[in-house]
């Protein structure tokens, strides 16, 4: 792989940040509308699937596992 230039290396850098920044906004959007169903944030719950899921490794809950996890919990 050819060796990027220092501003090449930026841009991508920058990108990634904007990138995340997104994840984040939309983390929080769907935060605030689990805790204006259920009552509480999954975190204080300990909900480990949606930890694990969205603040960790990554990948895909379903509503209904959501919906299953939490009610479990509270």
């Amino acid at each position: 792989m050819k060796k990027m230039t220092d501003e090449r290396l930026q841009l991508e850098m920058d990108k990634l940040s904007k990138m995340f920044q997104i994840y984040q906004d939309q983390l929080l959007f769907v935060e605030a509308e689990i805790v204006a169903r259920f009552g509480v944030h999954p975190s204080d719950v300990d909900c480990d699937m949606w930890i694990d899921t969205f603040h960790q490794s990554g990948g895909r809950m379903t509503v209904e596992e959501i919906t299953r996890e939490m009610t479990a919990r509270i």
